[in-house]
């Protein structure tokens, strides 16, 4: 160094590496509202886990590569019973359709930042097997 180099500032001090935040584990929603009715008589609250929103549905068709999604009834044509709500299938290419619920509610068993991995992998199989048995 000689008398003519310019003296060193202060340097700036270090900024910490911070990773951006994770983002929130998914928690599936369901119709709570559901309700079958027998022409018999009676009437009583469905299991909601058939019955998936359609912000859920949405999620679970990006998310495990599903083509669409459409609602169906859940009840046959003619049927002693009805409900108030339609099913929502996620349709996989071949035209397989499975209940978005029945998949989404893994992850309402086995949330994501409790069990990591267990519903993804749970939700593969079904979607696998389902195929598999449709094309055979």
């Amino acid at each position: 160094m000689t008398p003519f180099d310019p003296k060193p500032g202060p340097q700036p001090a270090p900024q910490p590496i911070v990773d951006p935040p994770s983002p929130a584990p998914f928690r599936p929603t369901f119709r709570q509202d559901v309700v079958g009715t027998s022409v018999y008589g009676g009437s009583w609250h469905m299991n909601a886990y058939y019955f998936a929103t359609p912000e859920t549905a949405d999620y679970m068709m990006r998310r495990f590569h599903a083509i669409g999604w459409t609602e169906r009834p859940s009840t046959a044509a003619g049927s002693p019973f009805t409900v108030n709500a339609n099913e929502i299938v996620l349709i996989f290419q071949g035209g397989v359709a499975i209940n978005c619920g029945m998949l989404a509610r893994y992850f309402d068993l086995w949330p994501e930042d409790q069990v990591p991995g267990l519903a993804e992998r749970t939700v593969n199989e079904a979607i696998a097997n389902v195929e598999q048995k449709a094309a055979a």
